[in-house]
C-alpha cells in the first residue's frame, strides 16, 4: 500500500504528489472536455458566502411595543506550522488597534460598572452603523461578554467586536473572505480560516489565482497557521471556458467537541485531518485521505463502485459537504460527494482508514449533487441529515428585489436525504433537478432550507424536520415523520425561516410567512407568524406582524455545514433596554424589534 506524505512536509506546488510511493494526485487535463456527471460546476461561492456583516436597512429603526404599526500538500514555501512567538499579535496589527481581548472589558455597560449579561439565544448585533452582524460564543471566563462579532473589510481589515458594538482587537488583513467557527487551539473562543488569494493567470473572463488558508485566532487575531497553496482550475471545453477557485470558505469542514480540522479544496483526489498541538504552539502533522475523484481511492477496504457502476471513483466528485464527528472514540469527518456518502477516520493513510462508502442516486443521468444542509439531529445524533436545496435568505433577497433573480438553479438537483451513522441505512427522496426540460425546473420541485430545520424529539428519541418545497406555482411546507423522509405534516402556502428559541424559555419558536396567493406566488408576503409545534395540533400560531425577518449569515456550526458556506439565521438582539428581540425588516425598508 502507497503512503501518503506528511502534508507539513511538502512537495514543490508544481509538482505532482506521485512520487517517493506518495498516491498521484493529479487535476484533470484543463484542455479536455470533462464528460457527463464529472463535469465541474461553475462555482463562484466566495463572492457570496464569505459575506459576514450584512448591510443594515435604511431609514428607522422601531420597537413593535411601542410602534402601531409594528458562513496536493502544501508546499515549503506556503506552509508556517507555527503561531507568532509569544502569541503577540503580529505586525499587520494596527498601533491605534492593539487591544488585548483578556485586558477588554468584555462587555461592560456604558458607565463601566459590571460586564452585561447577553443570553445565550442573542444571535446578532445591531451596530452604532446600523450594519446587522452575527455573535458567535465565546466560553473563555476571562471574557465575561460571552459573544464576539468578526467583521471583514475584504482586503483591507478583520475586526472583532464585543455586543456593546466595541473592537477586541483588528489586524490589517489582504484576506478576501473568512469562516469559522472551531476552537482550533481549544482557548474558549471561535477561531477563523481567512482565503487568500493573488491572481496569476486569466481563464476566459476569469482571474485564475493562487489560493491559501490563514487560520487565526478568534480571541486575539494572531496567525496560527498558514495552510498549503492551491492554483484554481480553468476548465476549457469546446463553447466555454471558466476557472474553479481551489480554496473557499467550504474548504474547513469541523465539529462539536473534536479536535481535528478536515481540509479540503474543490475538484481536488485529496483532503487533510489537521489538529493543533498545545505543546508547541503549531498546527500538529495531519493525516491525508483519499479522495473519491481518483483511482487510489480503490485501495481503501471499504470503497464500492460508484453509483453508475464500474469504478470506485468519481472523476471531478464536488466539493465535500459534512461534518466531523467523533464516533466510538475516534474523530471522524463524514460528507457527501457526488454520488456517494463518505466517512473516514483521522488516522494515518491506509487501507482502513474509510470506515464507510455509501454511493447513491436518484438518477443515473445526473450528477448525484449533495449541496445543501447537512446536520445533526439535536436528540438523536446518529441520524444525520441533508437538506439539498438552496438557503432561506436567497428567498428574502427575491422578495426584497421584488423579483425572482437570485440563486436561480438553486443547487440543481434537489432532494432530501436523511442516514443512520450507526446502521449505515441511507434513504433518499428526490424532488426535481433543475435542467429538466430545457431547463424549465429551475423553481419547479425547488427544495429551501431553513438554518435550524429540527422539531426536537425527548433526548434519545429522533427528531422531525421541516423545510421549504415550491411546486405546483406554490410554497409547501414539509414537516417529515421522526428520522424520515416521508412526511408527517405539508402545510400549503406558507414559508419557513427558521426554528430558533426566540424568548430563552428552552422551547423553540416557529417563524413563518403566508405566500402571495395572487400574482407571484414564489413572494412570501410582508407578514411574519410566530408559533410553536404542537404535537397533536401541528403548529399553532400565535401572533403575527409586519415585515419579513431579516436573516444574517453566521459561521457554520459543529452540527450544521452547508455548502453555501454560511448559515441564514433569525437574528435575535438585546436592546437597548436590555431586553431581547427578533428584527424584522418591513417593505419599505426600516426595521422592527419584535419582543
Amino acid at each position: 500500500m502507497a503512503r501518503v506524505r506528511d502534508p507539513l512536509r511538502s512537495i514543490p506546488p508544481t509538482a505532482t504528489a506521485g512520487d517517493a510511493g506518495v498516491p498521484r494526485v493529479s487535476s484533470p487535463d484543463q484542455g479536455a472536455s470533462v464528460a457527463g456527471r464529472g463535469r465541474p460546476e461553475r462555482r463562484v461561492s466566495p463572492r457570496w458566502v464569505l459575506v459576514v456583516v450584512l448591510a443594515g436597512c435604511a431609514g428607522e429603526t422601531h420597537h413593535a411595543a411601542r410602534d402601531a404599526a409594528a458562513p496536493s500538500p502544501p508546499s515549503d514555501a506556503a506552509v508556517r506550522d507555527a503561531a507568532p512567538e509569544g502569541a503577540a499579535l503580529d505586525a499587520r496589527m494596527s498601533d491605534d488597534a492593539a487591544l488585548d481581548a483578556h485586558d477588554h472589558d468584555g462587555g461592560a455597560s456604558p458607565d463601566g460598572s459590571a460586564p452585561l449579561s447577553w443570553p445565550a439565544h442573542v444571535n446578532a448585533m445591531i451596530r452604532a452603523s446600523g450594519d446587522l452582524v452575527a455573535l458567535h460564543d465565546v466560553s473563555d471566563a476571562a471574557y465575561p461578554a460571552g459573544k464576539v462579532a468578526f467583521v471583514l473589510e475584504a482586503g483591507v481589515r478583520l475586526t472583532a467586536l464585543s455586543p456593546d458594538d466595541t473592537t477586541v482587537w483588528s489586524v490589517e488583513t489582504d484576506a478576501i473572505a473568512v469562516t469559522g467557527g472551531f476552537d482550533l487551539d481549544r482557548d474558549g473562543w471561535p477561531d477563523l480560516a481567512l482565503v487568500h488569494a493573488t491572481g496569476v493567470a486569466s481563464c476566459n473572463a476569469d482571474v485564475v489565482s493562487d489560493r491559501h488558508l490563514e487560520l487565526v485566532s478568534g480571541a486575539t487575531g494572531a496567525t496560527l497557521a498558514t495552510w498549503m497553496m492551491a492554483r484554481d482550475i480553468c476548465w476549457t471545453f469546446p463553447t466555454s471556458a471558466y476557472a474553479t477557485q481551489q480554496w473557499t470558505t467550504l474548504g474547513v469542514l469541523f465539529g462539536n467537541g473534536t479536535s481535528f480540522l478536515a481540509l479540503q479544496t474543490q475538484y481536488e483526489t485529496q483532503g487533510f485531518f489537521a489538529a493543533w498541538d498545545s505543546a508547541s504552539s503549531a498546527l500538529a502533522t495531519s493525516y491525508a485521505y483519499v479522495f473519491p475523484s481518483t483511482s487510489q481511492y480503490a485501495t481503501y477496504a471499504a470503497a464500492l463502485p460508484n453509483a453508475y457502476g464500474g469504478t470506485a471513483w468519481v472523476e471531478n466528485a464536488h466539493v465535500a459537504n459534512g461534518l466531523v464527528l467523533a464516533r466510538g472514540g475516534e474523530e471522524h469527518v463524514v460528507f457527501f460527494t457526488s454520488a456517494r456518502l463518505v466517512e473516514y477516520r483521522a488516522a494515518p493513510y491506509g487501507p482502513m482508514q474509510l470506515v464507510r462508502d455509501r454511493p447513491f442516486v436518484a438518477r443515473t443521468d445526473i450528477a448525484g449533487r449533495n449541496y445543501g444542509l447537512v446536520t445533526l439531529d439535536p436528540s438523536m445524533p446518529s441520524r444525520l441529515v441533508l437538506l439539498g436545496g438552496t438557503d432561506a435568505r436567497t428567498v428574502l433577497a427575491d422578495r426584497i428585489a421584488g423579483a425572482r433573480v437570485t440563486d436561480a438553479w438553486g443547487a440543481i438537483e434537489r432532494h432530501v436525504v436523511v442516514h443512520d451513522l450507526d446502521s449505515g441505512a441511507l434513504t433518499q427522496r428526490f424532488y426535481s433537478y433543475a435542467h429538466d426540460d430545457g431547463d424549465g425546473r429551475q423553481y419547479e420541485g425547488r427544495v429551501v432550507y431553513p438554518a435550524s430545520p429540527w422539531v426536537r424529539s425527548p433526548r434519545g428519541e429522533a427528531s422531525r424536520f421541516a423545510y421549504d418545497v415550491f411546486s405546483g406555482g406554490r410554497w409547501h411546507l414539509h414537516v417529515s415523520r421522526p428520522a424520515s423522509t416521508e412526511d408527517e405534516t405539508v402545510l400549503d402556502d406558507l414559508f419557513l425561516w427558521d426554528i430558533r428559541d426566540l424568548d430563552g424559555d428552552g422551547a423553540d419558536e416557529w417563524i413563518v410567512s403566508p405566500a402571495e396567493t395572487s400574482g407571484d406566488r414564489y413572494m412570501p408576503r410582508w407578514r411574519t407568524q410566530i408559533g410553536r409545534w404542537d404535537g397533536a395540533a401541528g403548529l399553532v400560531v400565535t401572533s403575527e406582524h409586519d415585515g419579513l425577518p431579516e436573516l444574517v449569515p453566521t459561521f457554520r456550526r459543529g452540527d450544521a455545514s452547508t455548502s453555501r458556506g454560511q448559515l441564514e439565521v433569525a437574528p435575535i438582539v438585546r436592546d437597548a433596554d436590555g431586553a431581547t428581540a427578533l428584527v424584522l425588516r418591513r417593505a419599505d425598508g426600516t426595521r422592527v424589534l419584535l419582543p
